[in-house]
Parts: structure tokens; C-alpha cells; sequence
């Protein structure tokens, strides 16, 4: 398995030979498992509708789900077997004569020197991690199986399959952590140039929240709209309102989405369709289908909470404010410069978009930068409103 640039670079960095070896079986098995595991994909089996209790998703799926368990199983035996925890360095806890005791008074001990204990090599701190991490991966493991064995679990298709979806991400993701915690030993190194696909999976993420986002603002626009309109006016709004779901249906972004969540769009998107057509309108149903989704879309907020898009949002928000501050700089001096900087700082909202509706209510009513803005106050104005909306995020 072909490592990234970026860990073949930290590997060149370990001087203990017996190290290199160890580390350099580890990353290439972790990144051979977790290429099985993205191996997995499970949207061919949302194109055919399995029937409750039904065992025929299940044994179509069994064969790929035990190959890949088994795999995650071997790899935990050579993580131990590389990384014996019996072999485990021994903490230096002190002897009898490190121990405080406050017998003589706190001024007395707060004299006295403290002994600094040192620091681990690195080879120690590398079976520190490793051995860290079997036990999580090993549970990881084990609940899954236990979930797997769960007959509610299987009963029903798009339960099973976003079960599934979320193990196979979440194991992903514990083994990129693993390796970039080895690596951070030697060099500190960010996941997305550890991890090409980490990178992608970061776009996706962003896109999907962008998505997401437009698609909330519009279907609280129609929501309020449709409470407020007589009924022989619902039809006509629904089917307006079915289109700007068709539409995301089509946004590759929705490719991104849990199975569980693409499905709950199809059945919105069909179920809008269908009391729009019906002969006997019913505005009560569609009132609150409408609303239903309208909730659904706010949920789907929740996946800024996501590790890798904490990290990033906390990143842009940082080089945001950095790129206002430097424009407050050039105002007097540089106007052009200036709108250039608030520009970057433009780019990073964008890149937060979909954290927070108010904010994306009021990116969305930004001004034109290049043409609208003439004046240094004008400027000014803008970095100050700019700097409201990147502090409700933080630092």
C-alpha cells in the first residue's frame, strides 16, 4: 500500500532502525484497512426497497461487512504483537522520598525544588500511543458486532445502513487519528496532507453543509410563506417548493448525505409531489410535511460538530479575523490593499457558511466589495460588521 508524501517524510525522520521498521508496518497495514473500509459503499443497496424483517439485505451484506471485521481484527493482532503492552516502558512514579506531605506547612513545600521527570524518547512515546489506541479500536470493534447482532439493527434497511455507513467512517477516522498522533512524535503534520482523502472528505463536508444551508433558507421561506397563504394557494406552492428539492436531489452534495438522510429527501420530495396532486387537498398534512422538513434541515446543523470540521472552522475564523486586522492596517494608507485583505476575509465566511443561520442570512446580504465599496469609511463600515459575524465564532 503506497503511503502519502507527507508520512513517507515523517518516516525518513525516525533514526532508530528497529523504529522505522515498526512504525512503517504499522501505517502501511493501517492504511491498507482503511482502504477496505472506504471500500464500502452501500448506495446500490438504497436503489431497491428490502421489506422489514426480511433477511435478504442482510445476506447480501454479510459477506463484505465479515471480510472487512476481520481485517480491522488482524490489524489489532499485529498492533500487538508489534506493541506488546507486557513490553509497555514502566512510568517512573517516584519513590517514597518524591511524595509531598504537609507536614512541615505549605511555605516549607513550596520551596522545596520539584524534580523534573524526563522526557520520553521517542520510541516510548510512539508504544504510548500505539498501546493507547488498541483498546479504543478494540472496543469500537466489539460494540459494532454487538450492534450488528441486534435483530432491530438488520429489521429495517436504512437503519442497517446508516449503522453501517457510521462504523465505516468512524473506524476511518480512528485510524487516521492513530497514525497522525504517531507522526506528531516527529513532526507536527495536519490530517488532510497526512490523508489525501481526508482532504476530500473535508470539501465534501463543506460542500454538504453549503448545500444544506441554501436548501434550509428556502424551505423557511416557503414554510412561512405557506403558513401565511390561503389554502387553494398551497398547491401551487408545493409544487414550487418539491422543485428546490428535486434541485438538491441533483447537487452532488447529496451524494454526501447518510443513507437514512437521502432517503427522508426522496420520500420529502415524492410526498410534496403527491399532495400537490391530490384530488382532495389536505392543508393540514402538507402544512406539517412542510414544517417536518423545515426541522430535519435545522438538525442537519449538527454536522459542524464533526472533529474535522470543528478543527476547520476554528481555522478559518482565526485566519478571517487575521486577514480584518490586516486591512484596519491599510485603510489609511493602502485602500486598494485594504479591500483585497477584507476580500480574503470574505472567503473565509464562506468557508462557514452553513454553522449559523443568522450569519448566512447576512452573508448572503454582503455588499458587492469591488464595485459598491468607493470610500475608506465604507470599508471600514463593512470590516466592523465582519468582525461581529466572525465573533460568534471561536477563537
Amino acid at each position: 500500500m503506497q503511503l502519502s508524501p507527507a508520512i513517507n517524510q515523517v518516516l525518513q525522520e525516525i533514526q532508530d532502525a528497529g523504529l522505522l521498521e515498526r512504525v512503517s508496518f504499522t501505517f502501511q497495514n493501517a492504511s491498507a484497512t482503511a482502504e477496505s473500509l472506504r471500500s464500502l459503499d452501500f448506495r446500490r443497496f438504497e436503489e431497491k426497497t428490502f421489506e422489514r424483517n426480511s433477511p435478504e439485505l442482510w445476506n447480501e451484506l454479510e459477506p463484505l461487512i465479515t471480510t472487512v471485521l476481520t481485517q480491522m481484527q488482524q490489524f489489532l493482532g499485529l498492533l500487538r504483537e508489534l506493541f506488546p503492552e507486557s513490553a509497555a516502558p514502566e512510568d517512573d512514579g517516584g519513590n517514597f522520598d518524591d511524595l509531598e506531605f504537609d507536614i512541615e506547612g505549605a511555605a516549607a513545600k513550596a520551596d522545596a525544588p520539584k524534580k523534573e521527570r524526563p522526557k520520553k524518547s521517542a520510541s516510548d512515546q510512539v508504544f504510548d500511543l500505539v498501546v493507547s489506541y488498541v483498546p479504543m479500536l478494540a472496543q469500537e470493534l466489539e460494540k459494532q458486532v454487538d450492534r450488528l447482532k441486534n435483530p432491530n439493527v438488520r429489521a429495517e434497511q436504512w437503519t442497517l445502513l446508516n449503522e453501517l455507513v457510521e462504523f465505516r467512517d468512524r473506524s476511518i477516522g480512528a485510524l487516521h487519528s492513530m497514525v497522525a498522533a504517531v507522526c506528531s512524535v516527529f513532526r507536527q503534520v495536519r490530517a488532510e496532507d497526512l490523508f489525501p482523502d481526508a482532504r476530500d472528505t473535508l470539501e465534501r463536508l463543506v460542500a454538504l453543509r453549503r448545500a444544506l444551508a441554501d436548501l434550509e433558507l428556502d424551505i423557511d421561506f416557503y414554510n412561512r410563506t405557506i403558513n401565511k397563504a390561503e389554502n387553494d394557494e398551497l398547491p401551487t406552492l408545493l409544487e414550487m417548493l418539491q422543485g428546490k428539492v428535486i434541485e438538491f436531489l441533483a447537487h452532488p452534495a447529496y451524494q454526501f448525505l447518510r443513507p437514512q438522510q437521502r432517503n427522508t429527501v426522496r420520500e420529502t420530495a415524492a410526498q410534496l409531489g403527491n399532495l400537490a396532486a391530490a384530488t382532495k387537498f389536505n392543508a393540514a398534512v402538507s402544512r406539517q410535511t412542510v414544517e417536518g422538513f423545515a426541522k430535519f434541515l435545522e438538525s442537519m446543523r449538527t454536522i459542524s460538530l464533526q472533529e474535522v470540521l470543528i478543527d476547520h472552522d476554528k481555522e478559518s475564523a482565526k485566519e478571517g479575523r487575521e486577514f480584518l486586522e490586516r486591512a484596519i492596517g491599510y485603510l489609511r494608507t493602502d485602500f486598494d490593499q485594504a479591500v483585497f485583505q477584507v476580500m480574503h476575509g470574505v472567503r473565509r465566511l464562506s468557508q462557514l457558511y452553513g454553522v449559523d443561520a443568522d450569519v448566512d442570512r447576512s452573508y448572503q446580504n454582503l455588499p458587492d466589495i469591488e464595485n459598491k465599496l468607493t470610500t475608506p469609511q465604507q470599508l471600514a463600515d463593512l470590516i466592523d460588521e465582519l468582525r461581529v459575524l466572525f465573533g460568534r465564532f471561536p477563537s
